[in-house]
């Protein structure tokens, strides 16, 4: 699964931590890719303990409908989400970790 989670940090997804608390995976697209959404959710949830993607509606002022809406999967928190977060955010900062993408990165990570 660290194809599919290394596409999703490249693409989509991020790590989140709060102070004093430990990293949670999340990924978000927007209303209209409910089925991919889904469809990512049942592929990684087998390998991270991931939460049912859950409907979001976004205040934004920016956009002409005055609002955004999306489906977000966030995970609980885990040892291997720890590890993750250790490898694509050391001192806190996303940094691309060229050893775990040319390891995990391969032909199934382009496609998704």
């Amino acid at each position: 699964m660290h194809d599919l989670v290394c596409e999703k940090l490249l693409g989509d997804g991020c790590l989140t931590k709060q102070d004093r608390r430990k990293p949670r995976f999340q990924f978000t697209h927007s209303i209209k890719d409910k089925g991919w959404s889904d469809h990512c959710y049942e592929q990684l949830s087998s390998f991270l303990p991931l939460s049912p993607p859950k409907y979001r509606k976004i205040i934004d002022n920016r956009v002409k409908a005055g609002f955004t809406e999306c489906y977000t999967v966030q995970s609980r928190t885990s040892k291997e989400i720890s590890a993750l977060y250790e490898i694509w955010y050391p001192q806190s900062k996303k940094v691309l970790p060229v050893a775990y993408i040319k390891e995990y990165f391969n032909e199934k990570s382009l496609a998704w």
